[in-house]
């Protein structure tokens, strides 16, 4: 979690102040699902959410505006993403990484992780052969009765947005340094491709400095550069 230091810098950058006892969208919908919070309390949440939204929107965060169907557009269920979503500016300034959430068909998610995974096999370990020759992404990962359980979840409620996660440091797969990619949230995005949902708001997570930057676009589509880059 972030320290009180930064919490209050993030208040400078923002204007907005995070409720007491914040500890992330998925964990207070727990909370309140369980009728931890208050009335109050939730009413406190549901302000902050809309001013965070607000604020989203106007420093140009999404590439395309708009509202999800089956997803929310202002949170991973990620911790440390949740407070970027709230401090972009601390993050980026001190910690030398940025973020947009841009808007991907399910297709295009897929290739995009299809893409991260494949080079990544490549580069770090010299083999191509984490998804098997001949299969989709999609066939590789996702098993049927999972998918039902999450579509199940969909129908009900709005999940959190998936990520794409492109980043210079010591990599969960090698434990080395060097650029790697990671996702969460292929499900999800499958699922709502079976809901019928064209679009899917998507998280990028990816280094500010142009040497770094340089390193992660190898484990990019051509799309993905062009929308963090600044194109739709």
């Amino acid at each position: 979690m972030v320290g009180k230091s930064q919490k209050e810098q993030g208040a400078r950058y923002t204007g907005i102040i995070r409720p007491r006892g914040w500890r992330g969208e998925s964990q207070r919908h727990a909370m309140s699902s369980r009728g931890i919070l208050t009335k109050r309390e939730e009413d406190q949440y549901k302000r902050y959410a809309d001013a965070l939204g607000a604020y989203l929107v106007s420093i140009g965060a999404f590439s395309v505006a708009g509202e999800s169907k089956y997803f929310k557009t202002d949170s991973t269920g990620i911790p440390i993403q949740e407070d970027m979503i709230a401090n972009p500016k601390y993050f980026r300034e001190n910690k030398g990484i940025t973020w947009k959430i841009i808007w991907l068909t399910p297709k295009e998610y897929e290739e995009a992780i299809e893409r991260g995974f494949r080079q990544e096999d490549l580069l770090l370990r010299g083999r191509t052969d984490t998804i098997p020759p001949g299969m989709t992404v999609r066939e590789f990962r996702i098993h049927p009765s999972h998918l039902q359980k999450i579509i199940g979840i969909m129908k009900k409620t709005k999940v959190s947005m998936p990520f794409l996660r492109y980043h210079v440091g010591r990599s969960p797969h090698t434990d080395q340094i060097n650029a790697y990619f990671d996702q969460e949230g292929h499900y999800r995005v499958v699922a709502a491709d079976v809901l019928g949902e064209r679009q899917v708001p998507v998280f990028v997570e990816y280094p500010v400095r142009q040497k770094y930057f340089d390193e992660v676009e190898l484990y990019m589509t051509p799309l993905i550069r062009k929308k963090v880059r600044g194109g739709s």
